[in-house]
């Protein structure tokens, strides 16, 4: 199943899920994130990030568990010397008391720098992240996203990356 499947999935699951704790005080989040670029590939190369989350836009429409979404921008670098710079959006929802499901989706430019080739310097971000409330202002997760040029190029061997993430709120 894709990353379009799992969020139609949610989307439908909304209402059995409870609704994300508001974040109207809250400004924006950072987060710091490492792990391993190409997970999926026998080459695999060590990645870090860093992304800023802005607050909640709601979304009136949108399942109860879904209040809205999360304007966020970042960037990755591996070991390769690849960078990536993009921008997206999250969608949070809750998944219990301190638990989070966050679908993402974000379009950015990725600089080869000679590492790994996607293509072009136009690609596609899509991931599914995972994560726990560790206190007031902390997370811990898990995130899965697919980078890719979604066709744009005759060359798209796509990428998948698996990163722990560590976010805190301002």
């Amino acid at each position: 199943m894709g990353v379009l499947g799992v969020l139609c999935m949610l989307a439908f699951a909304g209402p059995a899920l409870t609704p994300a704790p508001a974040r109207a005080e809250q400004l924006s989040e950072f987060a710091v994130s490492a792990g391993s670029f190409r997970v999926l590939d026998v080459n695999r190369v060590a990645e870090a990030g860093l992304e800023l989350r802005c607050a909640l836009v709601p979304i009136r429409w949108m399942p109860r568990a879904v209040p809205g979404f999360v304007p966020a921008a970042g960037v990755m670098v591996n070991s390769d010397g690849s960078f990536y710079a993009y921008g997206g959006f999250r969608f949070e929802i809750a998944a219990g008391r301190r638990w989070q499901i966050t679908p993402q989706v974000g379009a950015g430019v990725y600089a080869r720098n000679g590492g790994f080739n996607l293509g072009g310097p136009v690609e596609f971000r899509s991931g599914l992240e995972v994560t726990r409330q560790i206190g007031d202002r902390h997370r811990l997760g898990l995130l899965f996203y697919h980078l890719s040029n979604a066709v744009l190029y005759e060359h798209n061997p796509g990428s998948e990356s698996l990163v722990l993430t560590f976010s805190t709120r301002r």
